[in-house]
């Protein structure tokens, strides 16, 4: 992923994103194209680029959105979960946190997020998955697992194609065990 260089553009993307939250779209693919397309004339309005084509920078951009959304969704329901549990002094349950979503987020939109999406047996199953892997006992160690559910091999191959050229298997080992 190429990131931006100056700590002001990712924060600027997050709280242009926060502001237009207006649906419950668990991931950035779900964000409707209308909104998408207005956050990106927002950015062009204040930022100008020299070395990129707009078609360049618009996926620069649509790369580093993505991954803010996604930041901020999980930071916020993870935040919420640990409230939950200062609360109610046991480990929350996902229905838990309704009613406790971040001030950005209209409530109605946060408690369909937890209801509809969350609390879906297929997302908590995948969550459980990704969990799992990411504490992977081996040789009597625990080892960081970060890759996701993503086999070794896919993951290569996306790195060969997002690279342009062959990865060894330590530069993937490197992807898949060390927190982004």
């Amino acid at each position: 992923m190429n990131k931006f260089v100056e700590n002001e553009v990712p924060r600027e993307i997050t709280n242009d994103i926060k502001g237009v939250i207006k649906g419950v779209w668990p991931t950035w693919k779900k964000v409707p194209s209308d909104i998408k397309d207005l956050l990106w004339e927002n950015f062009k309005l204040r930022y100008n680029w020299d070395n990129f084509t707009d078609r360049e920078m618009k996926k620069v951009w649509n790369e580093n959105s993505s991954e803010r959304y996604r930041a901020s969704i999980h930071l916020a329901k993870k935040a919420t979960l640990s409230s939950a549990q200062e609360d109610l002094g046991r480990k929350p349950d996902i229905l838990d946190i309704i009613g406790r979503g971040p001030d950005w987020m209209e409530a109605n939109i946060w408690n369909d997020l937890v209801k509809i999406h969350w609390n879906k047996p297929d997302h908590k199953i995948k969550c459980e998955i990704a969990r799992k892997n990411k504490m992977t006992a081996k040789d009597g160690s625990t080892i960081k697992h970060t890759g996701s559910s993503i086999s070794f091999v896919a993951h290569r191959e996306r790195m060969k194609k997002d690279l342009g050229r062959d990865v060894d298997e330590f530069e993937v080992f490197e992807r898949m065990h060390k927190r982004k």
